[in-house]
């Protein structure tokens, strides 16, 4: 196609009247004025410092805008507080370590002392006592691990149990419609 099928006089015209600086309004009537023929039109007259009406978009814009910070405010403050909560526990966690740590270590100052001939025919029941104060006291290790939710290299932390539910879902629904699909055949040659 050629271009002057697309540009006519009406467009260069159009084009012409756009290029041309537009009349500021005259304050008093409100008419736009004579447009003059200087070569630096007159710096435009400053409006009131009130702030211009917004557009539904701008309003929109400071809406989303206002929705986003308080959603973000709300993410803020919910982990604030789950991180207070988890130092809470881990405070505690830290306590009850210690607790544990000392009587380990006086379990470790008892065991130490005893001997064959100072306690005598009482030697291998002490040591029995304090090997079974050792299990209690390693029982609550392994609980207090189990509930801080970490668990040391090599110890099971019961994963893999997860899919258990899922798996047992799926085949009971297998079954269900290898009964189902018995039943039709049955139905169908008999």
């Amino acid at each position: 196609m050629n271009r002057k099928d697309y540009i006519s006089d009406n467009l260069i015209n159009i084009r012409d009247r756009l290029r041309q600086p537009r009349p500021m309004p005259d304050s008093t009537t409100g008419t736009p004025a004579a447009p003059e023929n200087t070569a630096s039109p007159a710096p435009p007259e400053r409006m009131s410092t009130a702030a211009p009406p917004q557009t539904r978009a701008a309003v929109r814009r400071e809406a989303d805008g206002m929705r986003a910070q308080s959603d973000l405010l709300n993410r803020i403050a919910h982990d604030a507080a789950e991180l207070a909560g988890e130092a809470e526990l881990a405070e505690q966690t830290l306590h009850d370590s210690r607790a544990l740590r000392d009587l380990l270590l006086a379990l470790e100052e008892k065991t130490g002392q005893l001997s064959p001939e100072k306690d005598g025919a009482n030697f291998a029941r002490n040591v029995d006592n304090l090997r079974l104060e050792y299990f209690r006291i390693a029982g609550k290790r392994n609980a207090m691990r189990r509930a801080g939710g970490h668990a040391p290299r090599g110890e099971e932390t019961g994963r893999g149990r997860e899919w258990l539910l899922p798996a047992v879902i799926l085949a009971g629904a297998m079954l269900l419609s290898a009964i189902l699909v018995a039943i039709a055949m049955a139905a169908v040659f008999l």
